[in-house]
């Protein structure tokens, strides 16, 4: 079986069946295939704001965090919409990337085409067309989402699994056994990832994965090489970069919006993570 033109095939299938926009990659980016036609809303989102690659850090964010967990990942673009990032995983290796979406979880409100003009600062002569192009994306309920994504990750599992299973090389990478603790982190990180913007302590999650704080203290440094403080500011400040660059949000919102106490605290913070302030890092670019 050649791995690459069986994936080509189901995921043509999967797209009939389901209408979702798909895009295959290979481990360095490049685009391979796409399924169904791109919406015009993206294009014409960043025709608005002035802004190639408008949305690339985000995937690029989207696609390591699916990586890691070696599993799909939904998660919001700056557009206002919902994509799913599936890994094609042999062995240890990703080999490819299938990137689904955009979809809506509801239908077109002219409040969210308001919102992202004034966060882009995106002329007003796009309102009613940004509107027009939103209302083509699909709507998908979030319980289907979820469905979805699991169907995506299903498929493409078990090709893995199978062309693992061609290789004794790869067979062997195979064999061994996961840590125990991964569905645990996996888990964890989900739930991290949906209230970082919160004021979450670490208690908090070991509560919700059922495990004395403790001992999760200790699972999450040696699962993720960083204890928990660290990696929960570390997700603050990459969103804060995202936000800096991508939004014209003021200091004061995008310490507000991820859960820093004011912007002075923020401020020190992100020196200390990255060795500038938040307002160079944005005038030079990110440089």
């Amino acid at each position: 079986m050649d791995l690459k033109n069986e994936l080509i095939r189901q995921l043509k299938f999967y797209h009939l069946a389901t209408d979702i926009h798909l895009q295959l990659s290979d481990e360095n980016g490049k685009v391979l295939r796409t399924y169904g036609e791109a919406f015009s809303y993206c294009k014409m989102l960043r025709e608005a704001c002035g802004r190639q690659g408008f949305c690339s850090g985000t995937h690029g964010d989207g696609w390591k965090q699916a990586v890691w967990l070696k599993d799909g990942y939904i998660y919001d673009c700056p557009c206002g919409l919902v994509h799913f990032s599936v890994p094609v995983i042999v062995g240890d290796k990703p080999m490819y990337h299938i990137l689904a979406g955009p979809v809506a979880l509801e239908y077109p409100d002219i409040m969210i085409i308001d919102q992202i003009i004034e966060a882009y600062g995106c002329s007003l002569n796009y309102r009613k067309r940004l509107y027009g192009a939103l209302s083509s994306v699909p709507v998908v309920e979030p319980v289907r989402l979820q469905y979805l994504n699991e169907l995506l990750n299903a498929l493409v599992k078990n090709l893995a699994d199978g062309w693992v299973g061609k290789g004794s090389e790869l067979k062997e990478e195979k064999d061994r056994k996961e840590p125990f603790c991964q569905p645990v982190m996996k888990n964890a990180l989900r739930y991290i990832e949906g209230h970082y913007r919160e004021d979450i302590r670490l208690g908090q999650v070991a509560k919700y994965v059922g495990l004395n704080p403790s001992y999760f203290s200790t699972l999450f440094k040696q699962e993720m090489g960083i204890n928990f403080s660290h990696y929960l500011t570390k997700r603050r400040i990459d969103e804060a970069c995202r936000l800096l660059l991508e939004t014209n949000m003021s200091l004061v919102a995008v310490a507000s919006e991820l859960g820093f106490d004011n912007q002075s605290y923020f401020s020190r913070i992100f020196r200390q993570q990255l060795g500038t302030s938040p307002k160079l890092y944005r005038q030079n670019g990110g440089k």
